[in-house]
């Protein structure tokens, strides 16, 4: 980024774009806080109340695919592999699927 916001051609060309401020700085600082927020509690909490109040099979399969994008996430940011960012973006879409799916009728 230039000064003022503007992109360069350097920005441009980048395959993955960070939202991060800081990454022009460090990656380490940004990606490091990546990690820290893609970690799965949230989908590990949603995933045990869903079994231990015993929901509806289609509710736990939405938790379960959001654990998995949240576990995905998580491996991206930590080892900044292509292959498993595509796997990410595909498990992101595919939760936002299948949530509507079972309840567009509602």
């Amino acid at each position: 980024m230039l000064p003022g916001g503007v992109a360069s051609n350097e920005d441009a060309i980048k395959l993955w774009d960070h939202p991060e401020p800081n990454y022009i700085w460090s990656p380490a600082i940004a990606e490091f806080w990546s990690v820290i927020s893609a970690i799965p509690l949230a989908g590990s909490m949603l995933i045990y109340i869903g079994f231990r109040l015993k929901y509806p099979s289609k509710v736990v399969m939405i938790y379960f695919s959001s654990f998995w994008m949240y576990n995905v996430a998580m491996h991206s940011h930590l080892t900044l592999s292509q292959g498993i960012f595509e796997v990410t973006l595909t498990s992101v879409m595919w939760t936002a699927i299948i949530t509507f799916y079972c309840y567009a009728q509602v």
